[in-house]
């Protein structure tokens, strides 16, 4: 029978698969626990410890982990879950040794701090140097009957946004990608900088069906000079790493997501998240927390989740390895 720390780490574990309330919720149900006896209140932590601790109570974990596997048949802690090798599950946060006691905190009460969530959210001060300047990439793309979404630079002066946004090369033709629109730290907007885009120099495009939603286009110039260009990462994403999207959300000023951005799920072609967006979104780099892009968001709301099939409420993008086959095999002048 596993411990209470091995339920601790097998509960940190399905957070990262599972990290909404309605995700948890459908967990439960699917596991056939009993609702009315789980406290769901609180954040993620508290109510998938409180969905653990009911499947062992009723002698349930079986059923529960059953349901974690048919959707993630390949995780190791719930491989070694189901073979009752608790004592080898992993902890979802890896805690450094101090290599010397010269140094020790000034507070050594147990309480003091804690890990709030199932993976740290520490990250260097210079993040947020990195990300300002990162953003600088991002523009707000405007189609000739005004209606709005979002792009970046890429190497070669060429901007990767949705097909759905611009689809063709006459729509690129009557299109512009706005950088610096933005407010000031004032809250004052500063100047835009605009540029054409030249399809007859690039273009490509992915169409939405049977393909990935993606075009890249070249733009007249020469913005990467002024604005840069943002690595790509071929890497990927996996279950409960957090992405960030930069992103003109309603055609509006450039924001920032980055709270309750947790991935739930990642393959070759796809990722979907929780980080937020709107219109106007689509064609936003999704960043992961070393400043790649890993993907090219371009839609949300009630989506079907790959492998399992079943209903999500999240947001998607198209896995950035699919661009870069692209990009790749593009013609550049």
């Amino acid at each position: 029978m596993p411990d209470v720390s091995s339920l601790a780490r097998l509960s940190s574990t399905l957070i990262g698969l599972y990290p909404s309330i309605s995700d948890a919720r459908s967990l439960a149900e699917r596991a056939e626990l009993n609702l009315g006896n789980i406290d769901m209140s609180g954040p993620p932590r508290v109510y998938m410890w409180n969905i653990v601790k009911e499947a062992d109570k009723t002698m349930a974990l079986g059923r529960l982990l059953a349901v974690g596997l048919e959707d993630y048949p390949d995780h190791p802690n719930l491989v070694l879950a189901r073979d009752d090798d608790y004592g080898n599950l992993t902890s979802p946060v890896d805690e450094p040794s101090l290599s010397s006691d010269r140094w020790q905190p000034k507070l050594s009460n147990a309480r003091a701090e804690k890990i709030m969530g199932s993976t740290s959210t520490f990250l260097p001060i210079s993040f947020l140097a990195v990300g300002m300047n990162r953003a600088r990439a991002v523009g707000r793309v405007l189609l000739s009957d005004l209606g709005t979404g979002t792009g970046f630079l890429v190497d070669g002066d060429l901007l990767v946004t949705n097909h759905h946004v611009i689809p063709d090369e006459a729509a690129a033709r009557g299109a512009r990608i706005q950088f610096n629109f933005q407010e000031s730290e004032r809250g004052t907007p500063e100047q835009i900088d605009e540029y054409v885009l030249d399809p007859d120099a690039a273009f490509a495009t992915s169409p939405v069906d049977d393909g990935h939603d993606f075009t890249i286009v070249k733009v007249s110039g020469g913005p990467s000079e002024k604005w840069g260009s943002l690595p790509l990462s071929t890497t990927g994403v996996t279950v409960g790493s957090r992405v960030m999207i930069v992103q003109h959300p309603g055609g509006n000023f450039k924001k920032i997501a980055l709270h309750n951005n947790l991935v739930t799920f990642a393959n070759e072609n796809i990722l979907q998240y929780l980080t937020d967006t709107m219109p106007g979104s689509s064609g936003s780099p999704v960043f992961d927390q070393s400043w790649g892009v890993v993907g090219v968001h371009h839609a949300g709301g009630e989506l079907a989740e790959p492998v399992s099939g079943r209903t999500v409420f999240r947001n998607e993008g198209i896995d950035i390895r699919r661009v870069v086959e692209v990009l790749e095999g593009l013609q550049r002048p």
